[in-house]
């Protein structure tokens, strides 16, 4: 390899010719060369130079593939950890544009509901009141967690789900806690456990937290 490595440094430096000389670069470092001579043998290409090179310096092929794949660059692999977060960043942002797109579908019609009956009566539960927990029975997989409650706070289904909230507190503080079925109270508990420990929950939403945390809600 050093007797390589020796003729490869002298045919760089060596200067074919002193006249009519153009630049060419081999290995990054610049050679003169023949214009006439060397550009017949390379062809233009660099596959007519290299075998040029080879012939005249000695170097072997096994050489030049040793310095092409030091010189290679390097291909980024991700890590199996790196890959489960994006994986699960993806899932909670599918999670919460399907949580909007059911709130788009459904708050006019739980509003009439509500204002027709005085009471819950349809199953929307989760698309009221999101957790960072999917419901049992949610056909759409609806969640919310920290990293996303920003985007449902900014979506524009937001002042309807803001006045179907308002909306309930106001028939829970007339009519009392039976407007909820039972089957429903553990999960305004764990919505009141999520939206209050959120750092960006609006001033709205906490009014509504605070009116909802007068009554008893029991986990199960």
């Amino acid at each position: 390899m050093g007797a390589c490595s020796s003729g490869i440094g002298t045919a760089v430096k060596r200067r074919l010719s002193s006249d009519e000389s153009d630049e060419e670069t081999l290995f990054g470092r610049t050679i003169s060369t023949d214009s006439g001579f060397f550009r017949r043998q390379s062809s233009g290409s660099s596959g007519g130079f290299l075998s040029f090179f080879r012939q005249h310096s000695g170097a072997s092929s096994q050489d030049l593939e040793i310095r092409d794949k030091v010189s290679a660059p390097q291909q980024t692999i991700r890590s199996p950890k790196s890959a489960i977060r994006e994986s699960a960043r993806a899932y909670e942002r599918a999670a919460v544009d399907a949580l909007v797109a059911k709130q788009r579908e459904m708050l006019s019609t739980i509003m009439m509901e509500l204002d027709g009956h005085g009471r819950k009566m349809g199953h929307w539960i989760w698309w009221v009141f999101p957790t960072e927990t999917i419901g049992d029975h949610d056909p759409a997989n609806t969640m919310v967690t920290k990293d996303t409650a920003l985007l449902l706070l900014a979506a524009e289904t937001s002042l309807a789900w803001r006045q179907v909230l308002e909306k309930i507190c106001t028939l829970l503080e007339q009519e009392g806690i039976h407007v909820l079925p039972r089957r429903d109270h553990g999960r305004i508990h764990f919505f009141l456990t999520f939206w209050t420990e959120l750092e960006s929950c609006p001033a709205w939403l906490r009014s509504v937290c605070k009116r909802l945390q007068q009554f008893s809600w029991p986990k199960n």
